[in-house]
Order: structure tokens, then sequence, then C-alpha cells
């Protein structure tokens, strides 16, 4: 596949759109997350009694940087964690998900188009397995964003790869009902095929292309030739430093600071800094970089490097000031 500069563009502007704009749709898998872990707690207590299991879940909320100061109170510190729950490992899974589901986009610095690839199996197959293990109807827990974003997932890596897309997923993507893609299917009148349930893929793109709501996949090609593209190069950009990047392209900036003081480290043994450059120093010399920011939520969570990137004093404060830098 020849890459254009404008499909170059396209990954570029879907990233930044992603993560300005993660939060405001059906993007709660946190809040999922958080529900299971209280019904997973729930589910200990009637095995091993109430008291006992609110010792170990209160101990586990502590050791997650949630505020559990008695260990009655674990439900509250875990229904209030969605926030915190996008950087637990079942959460950036589902993270990324997003990313893919929506914007055909994998998140993180991935050099070809098989480790991308690879990488979208892999949270694919983690998350599918994890909600067939998940007693959903037996514990009275609604999947609720986490189970649209994998179904949404699971629909687009059937378009990439040419095989029939469920109804749901179908609908979402085109931004019509469920109902309406199913009569599409059925009668004599039927404009969509009926393949088992399912609608064929390249009929399916093709109906997507006349919807404004759907965005093609550019995972294949977002990161190849991007300094062909007709992107600016730096100038004049002055002090330059190494910034750690989180997974949803977040960068560690001067406008962190909350209380007047940075937040650092994993949970459970962060440290607080008074100065950006105290605070990236730190960073720059841990084996695990790890910060805390405010989601799109403007909920504080711990969120962890993927890679670094070189910006400028003017782009940090930028991004520092709300801004693009």
């Amino acid at each position: 596949m020849n890459t254009t500069i404008n499909e170059l563009q396209s990954a570029k502007t879907l990233q930044e759109e992603f993560s300005a704009n993660y939060g405001h749709g059906r993007d709660f898998e946190g809040e999922a997350i958080a529900r299971f872990a209280v019904a997973a707690g729930r589910f200990l207590g009637e095995i091993v009694g109430a008291d006992v299991a609110q010792v170990g879940m209160a101990e586990m909320a502590r050791k997650l940087g949630l505020e559990c100061h008695a260990d009655s109170d674990w439900e509250h510190a875990f229904e209030g964690a969605w926030g915190e729950a996008y950087g637990w490992p079942m959460g950036e899974v589902f993270l990324e998900l997003n990313a893919y589901a929506h914007y055909g986009l994998v998140l993180g610095d991935h050099a070809d188009a098989g480790t991308r690839a690879a990488q979208i199996r892999e949270h694919l197959e983690t998350a599918t397995a994890f909600m067939k293990r998940l007693p959903a109807e037996a514990w009275d827990v609604d999947t609720g964003d986490a189970g649209h974003t994998l179904r949404l997932a699971l629909g687009r890596w059937a378009l990439d790869h040419d095989e029939a897309i469920e109804p749901y997923a179908l609908a979402a993507f085109g931004g019509v009902s469920e109902r309406r893609i199913r009569n599409m299917m059925s009668g004599t009148a039927n404009s969509l095929t009926n393949d088992n349930g399912k609608v064929p893929a390249r009929e399916a793109l093709q109906w997507l292309a006349d919807r404004e709501t759907f965005r093609p996949s550019v995972w294949r090609d977002q990161d190849a030739g991007a300094d062909e593209a007709g992107y600016p190069e730096e100038e004049e950009l002055g002090d330059m430093l190494f910034v750690p990047v989180a997974r949803d392209g977040s960068h560690f900036h001067p406008g962190l600071a909350r209380d007047g003081k940075f937040t650092i480290g994993r949970p459970g043994a962060e440290l607080t800094l008074p100065t950006f450059e105290e605070a990236l120093a730190v960073l720059q010399q841990s084996a695990s970089p790890a910060w805390r920011r405010p989601s799109p939520m403007g909920v504080w969570t711990n969120v962890s490097a993927v890679r670094w990137d070189r910006l400028g004093r003017a782009e940090l404060q930028a991004l520092a000031d709300g801004e693009q830098p």
C-alpha cells in the first residue's frame, strides 16, 4: 500500500483528536473495570466472609494509590477509581483498543505495520478472553463501555481483514441504529447481504464510505515516511528536553502541578516534587517512569511512559497552557 501525504496527515490529526477528545463519548471503560473489581470483591466476600475480604480489598486499594482510610471503605474507593483504572493493566488494554476501535490507530511508537498488527491482535485476544471469563450476568454487573469498545474493535479488525462484521459494530461505525442495519439485511429489497448474521466486509466498507461518522483505519501506515510527508522541520527550538509520553499520547509537562507540586512514581511509591525540572530529572533516571496527570474527565490518574519525545520549552509551555505545541 502506498502511503500518501494526506493519509499521513490524517493519521497525525486522528492521534491529536484522540488525545483531545477521549472521555467525551462512550469512553468510560475505566468505570466498567472499576465495577468489575467491586463485583469480584463482593464475590470473594461470599466465599471467605465479608469481614475478611474487605481487609484484602482495602489493602489492594491502597497499593493502587486509592484513598481508603477504613477497610470498610474499600467499595467506595474502587467505585471512585474509574479514572485510575485506565492505568491498570486491563485498563491500558481497553484504552488502546478504544483508539483502534474509534480512530483506526495504534498507540505507542512502533516501527512497522507488522508490529502494530501483532499488538492489536494481542489486545483483542486479551480483552476477549477477559470478557469471556467475567461472569457479568451472574454478578449482575454491566460490561458498559468496555464491552462496547471490544465489540467495535473486533468489528474494525474484521473490516481490516476482509471478514464479515456484526450489525452492532457496523451500526455504531455508521451512526445508525442496529435495527436499521438488520432491516437492510432482510426483506426482499435488502441492500446488505446477510452472511450468517453478519455483513461482508466489502459491502460494509462501501456503505461506510458515505458515512461521515466512520474513520477509515490508518494504523498500517500511520508512522511511515513522516519526514517526507511535508511536516515542517524543527527551527530554532532553543533549549530541548526529553520528556516521557504516556500510552494515550499525553506528555509530562509543566502544567501538571497539583497544589503546587508534581507527583511522580508508581502508585504506592510516589514522590512529590516542587518543580518541573526536579520531577523530570527523577523521571529521566527512573527504570519505569510514571506520573500523575488529569484524565480528559478531570480525574488525576497515574500513567506510565511508553516512549520519550524531544520537545522545546516553548512546546512544553504550550502543552501546559492547553494548546497544541
